[in-house]
C-alpha cells in the first residue's frame, strides 16, 4: 500500500455504522483504496467518498423528547456534518484530500457547497444534481447523552 504522497492516493469511504444503545458504541469502518501514481486520482492524497449532512444541534432541552410533549430548547445551532467533518479534518491536518459528494438545489446542499468553499475543500468533484438531495440529522444533546433523528433523500439508482 503506497503512502500518502510516496507515489499513490488512498480513498476513504465509510460502509457501516452501527450504534450500541445501553453501551453506546459507535462503529464507523472504511474501506480504504489505493491509486497507483498515474492514476487520474493521484494527484490527492486522500479521496473521501461519502455523504454530507447538515446538523441541527438543539441543546438545553429540560427533558428527553416523547411523543405528546412540545420543547423548545435554549440554543439551536446548524453545521456541517456527515463527511464534511472527516474532509475538513483532512485538510486543515495539509492533507491534499479530495471529497466526492452529491449535492442537490436544496438549501442543505448550498449550506454544505458554500461551508466546504469557506473552508477551502477541494469541490470539484462534487456532483451537483438538479433535484433536492436533503441529508439533514436534528440533534437533542443533553450532559450525558444524545439522540438524533436524521432524513436523507432517495437517491436513485439507474440500472447499468
Amino acid at each position: 500500500m503506497a503512502a500518502p504522497g510516496k507515489g499513490g492516493s488512498v480513498a476513504v469511504l465509510p460502509v457501516l455504522w452501527t450504534g450500541r444503545r445501553n453501551s453506546k458504541i459507535i462503529i464507523l469502518s472504511f474501506v480504504i483504496f489505493v491509486f497507483p501514481r498515474g492514476n487520474e486520482m493521484s494527484d490527492c492524497d486522500v479521496l473521501v467518498l461519502a455523504d454530507y449532512f447538515c446538523d441541527i444541534i438543539i441543546t438545553g432541552l429540560p427533558e428527553p423528547p416523547r411523543l405528546g410533549a412540545d420543547l423548545f430548547g435554549e440554543a439551536m445551532e446548524i453545521v456541517p456534518g456527515g463527511a464534511y467533518i472527516l474532509a475538513t479534518a483532512m485538510h486543515r491536518l495539509g492533507v491534499k484530500a479530495r471529497w466526492m459528494a452529491r449535492l442537490g438545489n436544496d438549501l442543505f446542499s448550498q449550506f454544505i457547497l458554500d461551508a466546504s468553499r469557506r473552508e477551502g475543500l477541494d469541490t470539484s468533484l462534487f456532483q451537483m444534481f438538479e433535484r433536492p438531495l436533503r441529508s439533514v440529522s436534528v440533534a437533542f444533546s443533553f450532559v450525558h447523552d444524545r439522540g438524533f433523528i436524521s432524513f436523507q433523500d432517495l437517491f436513485p439508482v439507474t440500472p447499468a
